[in-house]
């Protein structure tokens, strides 16, 4: 197979060599940046700040959803204020990455490098694949911003992850009567379960988890109008393990208990008899 970035047999493709990963907080700056040489390849994204990076003599602005690039020998002089994640590697797979790049703040670019950062923190053996595997979608989203007009790999992106969402939303909405781990979903996406917590909240506004729960109850409202089973049944086939915590989390998202509810809304017309087939 060829390589979309080089042409290369991509069976000799080499993978980024990670050696090291920083992040400057805005809550811990230092007094300033001195000039330095790149000893390695550099990603420097910056999540925060008005700052600039002088690159080789040339001024750039640090503001945020800047990515930077770097390869060995580059004069750099950063000014404050701006706050970084950084990326240090021995060996990059691909050839012609612009030297800067600007996203949205809101882009899959900056979880990427957070993602990377926490997997360098981790430090086992999977977790140096999965930098890897982060690597080189910075990388993709790199070169494909290169190549497409203002705002199409910002679109790309975001449709791209909508799909895996369409996916998850339908996975979850078939077993709201089961037990459902975050660990599990982050499977049905392929993502980690920090990076899916941080996607799902960027595009629906919410929570997974209040989502899960939102889904629940309102199947509950349905239960409890439609039907006369007990209580507990259907905190159990709502996926509520716990009918202390289902009586809690009722009350609260709807204002009053479940037996309160079932008496407001149930259909005065209702009869169970007609639920197993019998007749008035």
């Amino acid at each position: 197979m060829t390589s979309f970035f080089t042409g290369q047999d991509c069976s000799r493709m080499p993978v980024p060599v990670i050696n090291r990963c920083f992040h400057v907080k805005k809550t811990a700056l230092p007094e300033k940046y001195s000039e330095r040489v790149t000893a390695c390849y550099e990603l420097e994204y910056i999540p925060w700040g008005n700052g600039q990076v002088i690159t080789n003599g040339k001024s750039l602005p640090a503001v945020p959803g800047t990515v930077f690039f770097r390869e060995p020998g580059m004069r750099v002089h950063g000014i404050l204020p701006y706050s970084s994640y950084g990326i240090l590697m021995d060996q990059v797979p691909i050839c012609d990455v612009p030297q800067v790049s600007v996203f949205s703040v809101s882009h899959t670019v900056g979880f990427l490098f957070q993602d990377v950062y926490k997997s360098y923190l981790t430090g086992d053996g999977i977790e140096q694949i999965k930098m890897a595997a982060d690597v080189m979608n910075i990388l993709y989203y790199l070169k494909l911003s290169a190549k497409t007009e203002n705002g199409q790999a910002e679109t790309v992106s975001l449709q791209y992850h909508k799909e895996r969402l369409d996916v998850l939303t339908q996975y979850i909405e078939s077993r709201l009567d089961q037990h459902i781990t975050l660990e599990e979903l982050a499977r049905v996406c392929n993502v980690s379960p920090s990076f899916l917590c941080r996607l799902f909240k960027q595009m629906y506004n919410e929570t997974l988890f209040s989502y899960i729960n939102r889904l629940r109850i309102q199947q509950a409202k349905q239960l409890l109008i439609e039907t006369d089973r007990p209580i507990k049944d259907i905190c159990d086939s709502c996926g509520f393990g716990n009918e202390s915590y289902f009586y809690r989390l009722f009350k609260r998202m709807v204002c009053v208990s479940p037996t309160e509810f079932r008496k407001n809304h149930q259909q005065p017309f209702f009869d169970s008899r007609l639920k197993n087939g019998q007749t008035r």
